[in-house]
């Protein structure tokens, strides 16, 4: 009440000399009340605990109290808040002491044009109770004598399991200064890597210590967590702050987690921007840095990564497109703000682009391009370097939407397009598919056809495909509108309806329906595709991609010299003998091997003998290269052999083995040791056939 004082002494002088000159004279004192003597609108800054004390919140300038007296001598107290919003309080008591005022009173918090805190469930419990009237609250705190230093306390017990905001008029600690949520982007650099792996909306925490310095967090799904506990704040001449303290990284691989010694370095601008917080792990990957800075990360940093997706290689002398799934395209991030992209395929070479563009669109997508890229490819046994060109388009939410790339001089101009997710089952299927074919029916089974092709196209819409198979024998088949399904465990399943064209013997070709069914691998090779039509009691013909079991390989009939001797003494051969391999067991790769029926002359029994066919059961059949087949039995006996001397056949038990070879191109060459029933003395034989 300084000027209440100072009032009433003016007011003796005055009463003095007025009684002097004119005892009628009146004197007015203006007395002012402790309110009125604190009016004001103070600046400052606030510090928040709420939740039990679990948050803490600080707004290190901004913040407004402004005071108004009101003429029965009590306060209305207004705090402004940017985080909290507004909190009133109208008729405050101010006492007045020797050296401060004491204000104490409550009011009402309507928390109106608060701001998101970036918490999730504190901004929905903001947003919901900001829709109310307000809330009780109480206000106490001090002000000075000479008004310069505000010290006040809001509370607010019925939100948030309690409020508190302490709100003062001195320069915010640095520590306060520094204290917050800062959302930032994320790049990764450690020795064995020249480009950073880099991460969006991360989060960096920082929290006020009491004794003055700061706690300081950061965690990633990828590389793990930091926490420096008690780093120095500096304040800066240009009024920004330097953040520095050691801490510990812990870090998970292979399954273990393990501590290592950190190190950080950070600064906040003078407007409160993380303008760089460096976490530095020397010891981990010849030394590991983790630099996060505030804001929106460049272009070139959003769009780096790599993108899994299925990719289509189309040129002008095809129709169809070779697919591959499983693939990837990799981004770098330049820190010019270019980035550098590469693909490598095992059949169609590497592709390289050192300083594609970045462009961010209108709707948050960006599109990256470039004209300088390098197609690296080899074609028989030579290697070349081609121009080759990029578009691609990342959308807002960092899918890869389209990616091409288009090498003009290659086969009429080569285009590789990258889809993400996964391949359409047709578009998977679709193709030339060689592999081998089994026949059979109710009535007879067992023939087999190698080097077979079945080829699969998509339709426009990738929706189905046409099946075309032509066999010399089973005739043509033509299946259009199969669809291919997609299973759980990544295969597809085919199936459909169409119609084969078979030529009988008098070479008239008749039509029959024909059903398809089948599947395929996730790589869309075809593990089974058959066609059955109901004629002969149902007949199936299956196609099976890939090289042919080594029984199926070898199957088939045979014309060759038997050339025979006995005892080292020439027996005679036999031209044009028929030799018929017959798939027995194909998982165990064993053929029965049947030998027509041949005349041989011994010349030291001085007779002419007719051996009857011989059918040797469990002739294993084995390969390395699906081009020599080896066949061997050690031991084989054979009964029920016909034997025919003159007029005379009985029947006998043939004994023996036989080993050798049967080529992909036709030829044959087996050696036979065979006893024909009690006859003494051994036959050795060779079967040879010549290429077809």
């Amino acid at each position: 009440m300084k000027v209440q004082k100072i009032l009433m002494m003016m007011a003796l002088a005055l009463c003095a000399v007025a009684c002097s000159d004119d005892d009628d004279d009146e004197v007015f004192v203006v007395v002012t009340t402790p309110a009125e003597e604190i009016e004001g609108t103070y600046s400052g800054y606030t510090w928040t605990s709420f939740f039990n004390g679990a948050y803490t919140m600080y707004q290190p300038s901004g913040e407004t109290v402004a005071v108004t007296a009101n003429s029965d001598g009590t306060a209305q107290v207004v705090l402004t808040s940017a985080t909290w919003g507004s909190w009133e309080y109208s008729a405050v008591t101010v006492t007045e002491g020797s050296s401060e005022y004491t204000l104490s009173g409550s009011g009402t918090a309507t928390m109106s044009g608060h701001s998101s805190l970036g918490i999730p469930e504190v901004d929905a419990e903001l947003a919901e109770i900001s829709t109310r009237a307000g809330y009780d609250a109480t206000v106490s705190g001090t002000v000075s004598a000479d008004l310069q230093t505000v010290n006040l306390t809001f509370y607010c017990a019925s939100v948030m399991s309690g409020v508190t905001i302490s709100f003062a008029t001195t320069e915010a600690p640095a520590s306060y200064a520094v204290a917050g949520s800062y959302t930032v982007y994320t790049a990764v650099d450690f020795a064995y890597t020249s480009t950073p792996y880099v991460y969006t909306d991360e989060t960096v925490t920082i929290s006020a210590n009491e004794d003055g310095t700061v706690a300081v967090s950061y965690s990633s799904d990828t590389w793990g967590d930091y926490v420096v506990s008690a780093a120095s704040v500096t304040a800066n001449s240009d009024g920004s702050y330097t953040i520095e303290g050691d801490g510990t990284a812990t870090m998970s691989a292979h399954g273990n987690t393990a501590n290592y010694d950190m190190e950080l370095s950070a600064t906040v601008s003078s407007d409160g921007t993380l303008t760089n917080c460096v976490f530095s792990v020397p010891s981990v990957m010849g030394g590991t840095t983790v630099t996060c800075i505030e804001g929106d990360a460049p272009a070139s940093y959003v769009v780096a990564g790599d993108y899994s997706a299925y990719t289509t290689v189309l040129f002008t002398y095809i129709s169809t497109p070779y697919v591959y799934t499983g693939e990837t395209l990799s981004i770098a991030a330049n820190t010019d703000g270019t980035v550098a992209v590469s693909y490598s395929n095992d059949t169609w070479g590497d592709y390289s682009f050192s300083a594609a563009t970045v462009t961010e669109e209108s709707d948050g997508s960006y599109t990256i391009s470039s004209s300088d890229g390098v197609a690296t490819m080899t074609a028989h046994g030579s290697t070349s370097n081609y121009d080759a060109t990029l578009s691609a388009t990342i959308s807002s939410d960092g899918a890869l939407t389209s990616a091409v790339i288009m090498v003009p001089s290659v086969m009429g101009g080569v285009t590789v397009t990258f889809y993400a997710g996964d391949a359409p089952g047709a578009l998977l299927v679709a193709g030339s598919h060689t592999g081998y074919v089994t026949v059979g029916s109710a009535y007879f089974s067992g023939y087999v056809y190698t080097d077979q092709t079945v080829t699969l196209t998509a339709a426009d819409d990738y929706s189905s495909v046409t099946i075309a198979y032509t066999n010399s024998t089973w005739g043509t088949y033509t299946i259009e509108g199969v669809t291919v399904t997609a299973e759980s465990d990544g295969t597809y399943t085919l199936s459909g309806s169409g119609v084969a064209s078979i030529s009988a013997h008098s070479g008239t070709a008749t039509n029959y329906d024909v059903t398809v069914s089948g599947t395929a691998a996730s790589d869309g090779t075809l593990t089974a595709l058959t066609f059955y039509m109901t004629f002969m009691g149902g007949t199936s013909v299956v196609f099976i991609e890939g090289d042919a079991p080594a029984a199926y390989a070898v199957a088939g009939d045979y014309s060759g010299t038997f050339s025979l001797s006995v005892s080292g003494t020439d027996a005679g051969s036999v031209e044009n003998l028929g030799l018929t391999l017959a798939a027995e067991d194909v998982d165990a790769g064993t053929v029965t091997l049947t030998v027509d029926q041949f005349d041989i002359t011994v010349a030291i029994m001085s007779r002419t003998m007719t051996i009857g066919a011989i059918a040797i059961p469990g002739v294993s059949v084995s390969t390395e290269d699906n081009e020599t087949y080896t066949l061997s039995c050690s031991s084989f006996s054979v009964e029920g052999v016909t034997y025919t001397v003159g007029e005379t056949t009985t029947t006998i038990t043939v004994v023996g083995s036989v080993s050798g070879t049967v080529k992909s191109d036709g030829s044959v060459s087996l050696t036979f040791t065979m006893t024909l029933g009690a006859m003494p003395l051994p036959i050795t034989a060779t079967y040879t056939a010549a290429a077809e």
